[in-house]
């Protein structure tokens, strides 16, 4: 008898266990940024004179591809507004 309680006790705790795990919900993502809209971002951040984004944006852009030279260019374009010449030099020079 004492058998039975017991085994019925653990089915009941992993049947409730069970039910719980089920109510979760997914943590929602932040949505990806594609290397396309990051470049369109850096450029509208360059268009409105905010430099400091489109150099963070050109920057990401650089790392994820040092052989992007429209980012080299656009990063540049930015440092030489802010009147960072020899950073505008360097990467113009890549």
């Amino acid at each position: 008898m004492k058998r039975l309680t017991l085994i019925f006790a653990l089915l009941v705790s992993l049947a409730a266990g069970a039910v719980s795990a089920q109510g979760t919900q997914p943590t929602p993502q932040p949505p990806i940024i594609l290397a396309d809209d990051l470049f369109a971002r850096a450029g509208a951040a360059l268009e409105a004179r905010n430099y400091d984004a489109a150099i963070r944006d050109y920057t990401l852009l650089i790392f994820f591809n040092p052989t992007f030279s429209q980012a080299y260019y656009g990063r540049a374009l930015s440092y030489f507004s802010q009147n960072a010449f020899d950073r505008a030099l360097s990467d113009l020079a890549r």
